[in-house]
């Protein structure tokens, strides 16, 4: 198993919420079954968390970016799904394009 990124945050009532990210290169996929147990590795915590969130980085090109919001289930049987989808687009600028990070 390999979660490329973690984020744990604590509520005010001391509830522990987790953000799963998952990062792609352009022309990557994401795998489900991957999502899915990364998602289901945090949820089997004990201390962690009240919510499980998973999010993927995807570059879609030199310019352009997406982050998705996928909503995984508790049940293996079923399928990952996605819930939402944010586009990104660089400004026009040779210094802010993503070969340049």
């Amino acid at each position: 198993m390999e979660i490329d990124d973690l984020y744990i945050a604590e509520d005010a009532d001391e509830q522990h919420y987790a953000i799963v990210g998952e990062g792609k290169r352009e022309g990557e996929k994401f795998s489900r079954n991957q999502i899915f147990r990364n998602v289901q590795a945090v949820r089997g915590k004990e201390e962690y968390p009240a919510a499980v969130k998973a999010l993927g980085i995807k570059a879609n090109d030199n310019e352009t970016f997406s982050i998705v919001e996928f909503a995984v289930p508790h049940n293996p049987d079923e399928t990952v799904e996605i819930e939402r989808v944010w586009e990104y687009s660089l400004p026009d600028s040779d210094h802010e394009r993503l070969d340049n990070f």
